[in-house]
């Protein structure tokens, strides 16, 4: 079951289904909690007061429904810094202290209680994904879903759903069957997928749209790593339809991996495309003299399921490939409805019709799905009419259909971004460094998980006290590390660092500085100096000539959302100065539909406007979407 540890009448239904299901309760685990972060000066007493809820609170509301409760144990959860404390920690150190307080005093009253001081875990815990914690638990409030991709779900919120499923390369195919740098990614083209599955389960719809769907991160797991993937679906307010976020847990931090918007689409589409026509102003070209001119396929290795492309065309900014899923896999089709491998090649197919330079996926602006694909499938192309070869970042327009040419799946604006061949190489580096390293420097001593469940057990078995400590390190040095520690000379050296690594001169651009002109223009120009590291902005700066990219755009976005400026990811792609998005914005703070935006917007100008990222920005990019990576 799912409830809020603080809210009483929820846990009191809690207990009344959980004896009338087991007949009686004789212990009770204690483990809720939430990490906090910040320095006490600058933490806001809201913020404190959610880290010290679920202990403080939770804890008070458990003990007086627990009260005539004939209990074996009451066992809290505690930290291991309510003892050694931590900087930034002080609301998550108190909340811990009170747990420890609390098993003292309430075992003198005659109920065993009992606080467990944890140090850090590692792969489960707050630090690290919780998939195995969970199936070991079988925490309640999760239901199965019947999907491949997606394992678990439950209800957080009215309105807001997420999806569960630990993904390993041994169970699945998505992830062992295509690698980059030799190691197991979900390829981008299956996101429209996860997408597809989870709103149609919640919403059931034969024809979707998927909007503004942002790549941000690669999704990686290693050989003999399981990791733990969350695919959020939140109802939205307006004509943009559902939220659709999928993230994991990178140490204890939320790393985010796609976003977008999905909606149900009411009509389906009757469009056929001529495919003899295609194929007439096209020319054939032979499979076996078909090359990839970039040096990305040296970097990426597939399986089986994408070797399916069966002839190939190519015409004047157009081309035409035939998709075949082999025999042996045909029956993928019976659970998916987008089949992450043939979307893949249609996707690459596309990128290659563009002829030499490598290029990497940036976003969709419109994905709309009609129908399941079969396994056989026909991939229409076309990319823009002017010199693509030389745009860095470039629009292409996919097509999937069946056989006899009717519509299946319809992708606009499949933005993606030319890349150098030494930046590929980077990221090769980047990705084999990060594969060597499995486990954080700050989780290094962290307990195993069968280490946990052993210590645990014995608890069980043996504990009489009402405070115990676990610890892989000796609880003496670690506390005299800590006292060590000189906040005065930390901060000092924070603040030095902030002053001259983290603030640095607007570069040289090819436009002049011009302060912002009004309020508007001077809120957005703090937002973008504050995320860049930039001393100043003009609102004619170019946001990626600045040194942006899509990871700081979203930040951007996020921060302006707060403020109650609403922007969509396409939106920022095209309007990209102060002066652009204060005008989209407009005083009272509400944003152009992108409906509007994209009338007034033609392709070759919104190419114009997306063409603006050089090389070394991009490796900036590369090194920021694989860095996870060094972290996990």
């Amino acid at each position: 079951m799912a409830a809020d540890v603080t809210e009483r009448a929820q846990m009191e239904e809690v207990f009344q289904q959980t004896k009338a299901h087991f007949g009686t309760l004789n212990g009770v685990l204690h483990a809720a909690g939430l990490p906090g972060a910040g320095i006490m000066q600058l933490k806001q007493v809201e913020d404190a007061a959610r880290v010290l809820a679920p202990k403080v609170e939770g804890t008070l509301v458990l003990s007086e429904l627990l009260q005539d409760s004939n209990l074996d144990f009451f066992y809290l959860f505690s930290s291991i810094t309510a003892i050694t404390g931590g900087p930034g920690q002080v609301d998550y150190t108190a909340a811990n202290a009170f747990l420890d307080a609390f098993a003292h005093a309430n075992s003198q009253e005659g109920c065993f209680t009992a606080s467990i001081n944890w140090d850090a875990w590692q792969k489960i815990g707050m630090a690290v994904d919780t998939a195995s914690l969970r199936k070991a638990t079988g925490a309640t409030g999760f239901q199965s879903i019947a999907h491949p991709l997606l394992t678990q779900y439950r209800s957080e919120a009215p309105g807001k759903t997420t999806f569960v499923t630990p993904f390993s390369p041994h169970q699945h195919w998505v992830l062992g069957e295509h690698r980059v740098a030799g190691t197991p990614t979900i390829p981008g083209a299956a996101y429209p997928e996860l997408a597809y599955a989870a709103f149609t389960h919640l919403q059931p719809a034969r024809s979707l749209e998927i909007r503004d769907l942002l790549f941000m991160t690669p999704f990686m797991v290693r050989e003999q790593e399981t990791r733990e993937l969350h695919i959020s679906i939140e109802e939205g307010t307006t004509e943009a339809g559902w939220t659709f976020r999928v993230s994991s847990m990178t140490g204890a931090q939320s790393q985010e991996h796609v976003l977008g918007n999905v909606r149900a689409l009411h009509t389906s589409s009757s469009t056929s495309l001529d495919l003899d026509a295609i194929r007439a102003r096209c020319t054939p070209v032979a499979l076996e003299g078909l090359t990839i001119n970039n040096k990305m396929a040296a970097f990426v290795d597939v399986g089986p399921r994408w070797d399916c492309v069966r002839s190939v065309y190519a015409g004047q900014n157009e081309g035409l490939a035939l998709l075949e899923l082999a025999a042996p896999f045909a029956q993928d089709l019976q659970q998916y409805s987008l089949h992450p491998a043939l979307m893949d090649i249609a996707t690459s197919f596309a990128i290659q019709a563009l002829g030499e330079g490598n290029y990497l996926p940036l976003s969709y602006r419109q994905l709309r799905i009609y129908r399941a694909m079969p396994a056989t499938v026909y991939c229409y192309v076309r990319v823009p009419a002017d010199d693509s070869a030389h745009k860095e970042t470039v629009l292409i327009d996919v097509q999937i259909m069946d056989e006899q040419g009717k519509l299946l799946v319809d992708i606009e604006g499949f933005a993606v971004k030319r890349v150098s061949d030494e930046a590929l190489e980077r990221l090769y580096a980047t990705a084999k460094q990060g594969d060597a390293a499995s486990t954080p420097q700050d989780l290094a001593h962290a307990l195993l998980p069968e280490e946990g469940v052993e210590a645990f057990a014995r608890i069980l078995a043996y504990n009489t006290l009402p405070q115990l400590v676990v610890s892989t390190r000796d609880l003496a040095t670690v506390i005299e590390a800590m006292q060590d520690f000189d906040p005065l000379h930390f901060f000092a050296e924070a603040r030095t660092s902030s002053s001259q690594g983290n603030r640095y001169p607007r570069p040289s651009l090819s436009v002049l500085y011009v302060a912002p002109r009004n309020a508007l223009e001077q809120q957005i120009a703090d937002l973008w100096q504050g995320v860049l590291g930039l001393e100043e902005v003009g609102i004619h700066d170019n946001f990626f000539e600045l040194g942006g990219d899509s990871l700081l755009g979203t930040q951007i976005m996020v921060k302006a959302r707060e403020l109650g400026l609403s922007v969509t990811p396409s939106q920022f792609f095209q309007y990209q100065t102060i002066a652009e998005l204060a005008e989209l914005v407009g005083p009272a703070g509400e944003s152009t539909p992108p409906e509007a935006v994209e009338t007034v917007m033609g392709e070759e100008q919104l190419l114009a406007n997306l063409d603006t990222l050089s090389e070394e920005e991009v490796d900036a990019l590369l090194a920021g979407m694989m860095v996870e990576e060094d972290q996990t």
